[in-house]
């Protein structure tokens, strides 16, 4: 019986061509976290459900385990759906090794029961970095600078890091009369959260919707866990005045100043605190051209307790958001009851690929291999792996061929098909010689080059 070599909806393959770019982009990424102060950790895929739950209804469809066979320990697990929360927990472990405040960086898989669609994932890879353990602006400030660094080092020039902070949909809430931090405020940042996707007429249509408690709500069932508000027609009035506010940065805040004046305590501080960011951000010299105050930004988690951030490609929109974070300040509560500040961003790796695809900025190579060694004369291998051993010991990525058809032909065609620079032959003159015959794919150029020179010779060519 054959299997049919198909994959589950929501998850992809990535060939040697796609990982070796996307590994390149990655290594760009660390080192640039790196510059910026950032320590690695890793944590498992596997957590404990009430560790990423806090032991409430899961905010997205989480992948629970299950095993053949049933060990002490094995119930109440599940994969990680961010960093996030895995992180919370490792600080609240290591309390008394880990630096306050602790900077650190980290990229791995993760997973969500969400539903697939264009640049959406069940399987995908984030790539976060976060700050614990500081309560100032100067760190949420630094975040936004580090998304801008990380997608202009990546090559992105056409993008806007988007941010707001929850203080102002709080202070929003409770001038529509919904109590900030309640199930009904999480709903309605969650409706604010989709304006990009569903449009203005979509955020009214939701709010109005019927209301549905969220204790009654089905956890498994996406479309029975969008609830409405139930809103009344002032108070989608009142959101919809809100939403009108537009503008540069400064205008936008100084707008939301007049707005919460003499209304919001709450208000006004959000206000004064996207002022002190902006002027961060303008002091650090970060490009004003990437980075805009917008205060439809919500960010769908409930964790999120402070500033949050967006990274939107302006050539490609619809894809969504390809890097975002905020400050959660609580999350380490559920652990330890201490509350530590934290704030951070991800990038989610796969949608950021699948942008760069349809962009057209994947620069696909089928290998890392620069050299190829044919073997023209069974008699004469011992003299090609001589010139193989020269070049790896010298770091340069290299092969010999091992085909099934050693016409010289078929080897050349195969070095061809993969992208290879450089082939090198070896005759019967030249093994007598101690030379090869070094041949560059790309100009058809070849010389006869001494063992001793040869590494030397590649890479001055390699160039």
């Amino acid at each position: 019986m054959s299997v049919k070599p198909t994959l589950p909806a929501g998850v992809r393959d990535y060939l040697p061509a796609e990982m070796l770019f996307r590994e390149q982009i990655l290594a760009k990424i660390r080192a640039m976290y790196e510059v910026f102060g950032f320590s690695p950790i890793e944590t498992p895929a596997i957590e404990r459900e009430e560790v990423l739950t806090g032991g409430k209804p899961p905010d997205m469809i989480i992948w629970r385990t299950a095993t053949s066979t049933k060990h002490e320990g094995d119930d109440g697990l599940a994969m990680h759906y961010d960093l996030t929360v895995p992180l919370a927990r490792v600080v609240a472990a290591h309390s008394n090794s880990l630096p306050r405040p602790f900077r650190r960086y980290q990229c791995q898989k993760v997973w969500r029961g969400e539903k697939p669609q264009a640049g959406r994932y069940r399987e995908f890879m984030q790539f976060d970095a976060d700050i614990v353990g500081s309560d100032s602006l100067l760190a949420d400030t630094e975040i936004i600078w580090l998304m801008v660094s990380a997608m202009r080092t990546i090559g992105f020039e056409r993008f806007k890091v988007r941010f707001s902070t929850r203080k102002v949909l709080n202070a929003l809430a409770e001038l529509v009369k919904v109590e900030p931090g309640s199930s009904l405020a999480r709903d309605l940042f969650r409706i604010l959260d989709k304006q990009d996707k569903i449009g203005r007429d979509g955020v009214a249509a939701l709010l109005a919707k019927q209301f549905v408690a969220e204790e009654d709500r089905d956890p498994n069932d996406p479309d029975a866990t969008e609830s409405g508000l139930g809103f009344s027609e002032e108070q989608i009035k009142t959101v919809s005045s809100f939403l009108d506010i537009t503008g540069s940065s400064a205008e936008i805040v100084e707008q939301l100043q007049q707005l919460f004046a003499g209304r919001s305590t709450l208000g006004e501080q959000a206000a004064a605190d996207l002022r002190i960011i902006c002027e961060g951000l303008t002091g650090f010299g970060v490009p004003a051209e990437n980075w805009i105050v917008d205060i439809s930004v919500a960010r769908g988690l409930a964790y999120y307790t402070g500033p949050v951030f967006e990274t939107t490609l302006l050539d490609l929109p619809e894809i969504g958001s390809v890097m975002s974070g905020g400050r959660y300040d609580d999350l380490v509560t559920r652990f330890t009851g201490e509350s530590v500040p934290a704030t951070g961003a991800s990038i989610g790796v796969d949608r950021l690929f699948a942008a760069m695809e349809k962009l057209g900025l994947v620069e696909k190579r089928k290998t890392k291999t620069q050299v190829l060694v044919t073997i023209m004369d069974q008699s004469l291998t011992a003299n090609c792996l001589e010139a193989l051993r020269v070049l790896r010991e010298a770091g340069i990525p290299s092969e010999v061929y091992m085909g099934p058809d050693m016409a010289l032909k078929a080897q050349m065609a195969y070095a061809l098909n993969q992208g290879i620079k450089f082939v090198i032959f070896v005759g019967q003159s030249e093994a007598e010689a101690g030379t090869v015959q070094l041949k560059d794919t790309s100009t058809r150029q070849q010389e006869q080059v001494t063992l001793p020179l040869l590494a030397q010779t590649v890479k001055s060519k390699a160039e």
